[in-house]
């Protein structure tokens, strides 16, 4: 006996009805919802895995062949850096002498997410809406926060911790008062020439984008000194938006997203070492990003899976069929890159907008 609910077939068996994919448009309809939710998503290098690859994926990343600290290049591969000498002049009758080229091997691994939604028959009777989009778009939502919170977590690991500055010149952690600062102009101006400094090429468009929590921006306006705004009203069509994003500060093209952690350090005055923020202050961290300084890992077909399980599917637990539910399968995972490389910055600040 075979019954059919919404086009997915299932079946009776000891165990009572089990319930099987559903139809396959509402596989698309998820990552339409889901997706595009993702605000760290959009910054990462995209790594598809193969089915029968495995969990796990090992990537080779040819790193920046130098950086330049305080007038003096140097190679990122080895212990504490060797001095520039791959590349000279030409003298006749002596041979060149090759150096080994930085290379850096990097794991990751794809992750499961899963989650369901319950219904009972009254929804189904009573609803003119489609329940089962209806429990798809809450459950992106839910998947999206969480997904994304995962993403920054397991990239900022890999971030170059530097302090805000207090003013122009002077490197400081503090402001006059002795407490962190918040995001403020000179604070944003100092990101974009520091990432060109370490040899951190910019996006496409000439810029480096950053991610910061919404309350940080009742900061950055509150600053009647900043001069370097471009609303994105101001932008040329041809340039991509990113979700979240607000505009560009000083070369850096800002993207609000509360899925930042909010930090709160007790005590009061002494500035940690740890967070970069005072006792006694709230604050977050803003990510400013580089190409390529992260990777996105996905299954070749996606890795989005909807299941539906209808009315009756619990068998002898359920004897007149009054609960079903809808429920996701998503497979994704993040590797974040290289440390020496620096394509990714991390800087602490307080937020005096708090709620």
């Amino acid at each position: 006996m075979a019954i059919t609910t919404f086009g997915t077939s299932t079946s009776i068996g000891a165990g009572g009805m089990t319930g099987s994919l559903a139809l396959p448009y509402y596989t698309p309809f998820l990552r339409e919802n889901l997706y595009p939710s993702l605000y760290y998503r959009q910054l990462g290098t995209l790594i598809t895995i193969p089915r029968g690859h495995g969990s796990k994926v090992r990537s080779s990343r040819w790193m920046t062949p130098f950086v330049i600290s305080k007038g003096n290049a140097t190679l990122t591969g080895g212990k504490g850096g060797y001095m520039l000498t791959a590349v000279g002049t030409l003298t006749e009758t002596t041979v060149i002498t090759p150096y080994a080229l930085c290379a850096n091997n990097i794991t990751g691994q794809i992750t499961g997410w899963g989650g369901a939604r319950g219904y009972t028959d009254r929804t189904v009777i009573m609803s003119m809406a489609n329940f089962i989009e209806g429990a798809l778009e809450s459950l992106s939502r839910e998947l999206a926060f969480r997904m994304d919170n995962f993403v920054r977590r397991n990239i900022s690991a890999s971030a170059l911790k530097i302090m805000p500055v207090n003013t122009v010149g002077v490197k400081a952690v503090t402001n006059s008062a002795g407490l962190a600062t918040t995001l403020h102009s000179k604070n944003l101006a100092r990101l974009a020439p520091y990432m060109r400094a370490n040899g951190v090429p910019p996006w496409d468009d000439g810029a480096y984008v950053g991610v910061t929590h919404d309350l940080s921006v009742y900061d950055i306006f509150a600053d009647i000194s900043a001069t370097g705004y471009v609303t994105i009203a101001r932008y040329n069509d041809a340039r991509r938006i990113y979700r979240g994003e607000i505009g560009e500060f000083y070369g850096v093209r800002l993207l609000l997203n509360n899925t930042n952690r909010l930090i709160s350090v007790p005590g009061t005055g002494c500035l940690s070492t740890v967070t970069g923020l005072s006792g006694g202050t709230t604050g977050s961290n803003l990510y400013v990003f580089g190409p390529d300084a992260f990777y996105n890992l996905e299954l070749e077909s996606g890795g989005v899976e909807v299941w539906h399980q209808p009315l009756g599917s619990a068998g002898a637990d359920d004897p007149i069929g009054q609960y079903g539910s809808v429920g996701v399968k998503v497979y994704y995972g993040v590797m974040p890159s290289p440390t020496a490389d620096q394509r990714l910055i991390r800087m602490p600040h307080a937020i005096s907008l708090q709620y």
